[in-house]
Order: structure tokens, then sequence, then C-alpha cells
């Protein structure tokens, strides 16, 4: 693993065994009547709601009218200000406490637990300075509705780019209408394409503002941009089909798109 690892490229991990019931159902049964904030993924407009609602709704295969993902609304602190900002759900801080047994859990079948966990020998975070403010590594959860892969409709998550590698299990997806089994499409551009994908987003897609193109994650690339980006820059991205199960790992500074 650590040989391909170095490498830099995205790791696929399968047939993960992890105990437990984690589909909707669990999380209707446990925290139904939590308050929680839904998202539109595409218009990035926000209604109240519970978790009950989402995720009943997520159970109705094809009967979604949104693609949704939720949130949570929480206190985001800079060096001088506090203001309220959207979160995924659960929080970080909450998650080892609210969802102790899925904690526990994830902490026994995710693979490479040294490198992964926050205890981990081969975990920078573990071995921050101690009087330092050490970075968010997580865990944490992400729910959304299933998206479409056309040039009309953005993905649930944005393009981005993290600093610190990570790794994302998939716990469970509703089947397609078709009884195919569900999947995350990821689309993940190697490091080195990082000063290209700027250019590009900046001169392809009409990103005019001061932030950066990539961690401002306001920008989906669609199929058709994806090729024109191949066209002129001969790069293509780590396309993979993530299914219930798996594990995909991405090294640090691959941005990186969720459909």
């Amino acid at each position: 693993f650590l040989r391909h690892w170095s490498e830099g490229i995205p790791i696929v991990v399968t047939d993960l065994k992890m105990q437990g019931n984690w589909g909707p159902e669990y999380f209707i049964e446990q925290y139904g009547t939590t308050e929680v904030t839904l998202e539109d993924c595409e218009t990035e407009v926000v209604w109240p709601s519970k978790v009950v609602d989402f995720f009943q709704t997520f159970l109705e295969v094809g009967k979604w009218t949104r693609i949704t993902k939720l949130k949570v609304s929480s206190l985001l602190y800079t060096k001088s200000t506090s203001s309220h900002g959207m979160q995924d759900w659960p929080l970080r801080e909450n998650f080892s406490t609210k969802l102790l047994e899925l904690h526990k859990s994830f902490a026994k079948f995710v693979p490479c637990p040294a490198l992964v966990l926050p205890d981990g020998v081969l975990n920078a975070a573990l071995h921050y300075p101690l009087n330092g403010i050490a970075p968010d590594t997580g865990p944490k959860m992400y729910f959304a509705y299933k998206t479409v892969s056309d040039d009309h409709h953005n993905g649930s998550t944005k393009l981005h780019m993290d600093l610190t590698d990570a790794v994302n299990v998939m716990l469970w997806a509703s089947p397609d209408p078709d009884k195919q089994p569900g999947y995350a499409l990821w689309r993940i551009f190697p490091a080195t394409s990082a000063p290209l994908l700027h250019r590009f987003i900046r001169e392809e897609c009409g990103f005019t503002g001061p932030r950066d193109p990539v961690h401002s994650q306001c920008i989906y690339l669609s199929p058709n941009k994806c090729e024109l980006f191949f066209k002129k820059y001969g790069i293509r991205p780590y396309t993979i089909r993530q299914y219930p199960n798996q594990a995909v790992f991405i090294p640090a500074y691959c941005a990186h798109q969720v459909g």
C-alpha cells in the first residue's frame, strides 16, 4: 500500500467488513427528531428540516426533486470574529460522542489504521505540537442524494482540494430504479495538474472572483469540461465508481469532486 501511495495516486480498497447497520433506518430511529438544515447542491438554497425527513426521502428512489445534502448550522471562528455557517452533520466534535457505536466500528474496520486513525503512529496529526492548533482531520460524515452525471447538473460535492491526505468510506447507497447498485462518482485530478486547473477554470468556466478557483468550492466540472481539459492539457482525472463497503484514499493537493 505505502509503495503505491508514495506515487501520489488515489487508491481504492474493496470488500471492507464493517460491523453494524448504518443505513437510513438507523439514523431515522436514533436521530430522527434532530433538527438539521438541508442544502440544494445546485442552487445552495437552504431550509430547516429534521433527520427523519431527509432519510425518508432518501429511501424513495427516483422521487427526489432536489439534489440535497444534510448540513447543520454552527458557529465558525476566525482570529477576530465569529459567524454562523453550514457544516456537515453531525459536527466533527460530536461524532465520537453522539455516534459512539459508529465511531468504534469505523476505527475497527478502516484500512491502514496506523495511517488513518487520529492515534495512528503514521498520522502526522498525532505528532502535532501540543501547543499548536491541530488541523481538522475528522472523522466526519456526509449524506447526499444521488445526482445526475451530465452537462446540466452539479454533483453533490463541487471541485475542491484538501491540504492533507484523506480516506472516504461509503457505508450505504440506494440502488438505481433499475435495481443496479448505487455508487458515488469521483473525479480526482493529479496534484501536479493544480496550476493548469486554476488556469482552465478562469479561462473556460467564467471564474473571475478574487478567491482561489479551487478552494472557493464553487465550480463543478461537467463531463464536457473534463474532456476539454484533456484536449487542452492531455490530463484526465482518475474516475472512480465507489460502491458501499469501499474506501477511496485521496492524496493531499489532488483536486476532486463527487457526483
